[in-house]
């Protein structure tokens, strides 16, 4: 969802060390049946922060009908100057569509967490980042 082009533009090309995730994975993902783990809001910058527990799908079922996941990491974004949040359905499991971001007005960057539940975040900020991508135990 997240590598669509706008403007000749590939709206990750928006998005700010997006080479930590693409060394991690071998590509950009998008972040589909993944999980946001957690949202942070600061009021240094302003900013927020989230991670999403990301994996890697592969086609196929374990021998107990489970989908099977390769490598799956801890994504953490941090989007600095943030003038607008919208946070719905905040719950134990925050399952995503997709991400989708955009350019908004005033040189802006508009980012939506898409839910596949009723979670789901929109936010507005002057940068977006990826801060970190770590290797995950943790199983979804």
């Amino acid at each position: 969802m997240i590598s669509k082009a706008k403007g000749g533009i590939f709206l990750e090309d928006l998005i700010k060390n997006k080479n930590l995730v693409e060394r991690f994975f071998g590509y950009f993902p998008s972040f589909h049946d993944d999980e946001v783990l957690t949202v942070i809001l600061s009021h240094k910058g302003p900013s927020v922060s989230f991670q999403i527990l990301a994996s890697e799908w592969i086609n196929g079922v374990d021998g107990q009908g489970r989908v099977i996941r390769g490598k799956t990491g801890i994504v953490t974004f941090k989007l600095n100057g943030v003038s607008d949040v919208e946070l719905d359905g905040l719950s134990e499991h925050n399952y995503l569509l997709g991400i989708d971001v955009e350019r908004y007005e005033n040189d802006n960057v508009e980012v939506r967490l898409i839910g596949s539940t009723e979670f789901g975040a929109r936010i507005v900020a002057k940068t977006v980042m990826i801060e970190s991508v770590t290797d995950s135990t943790i199983q979804p």
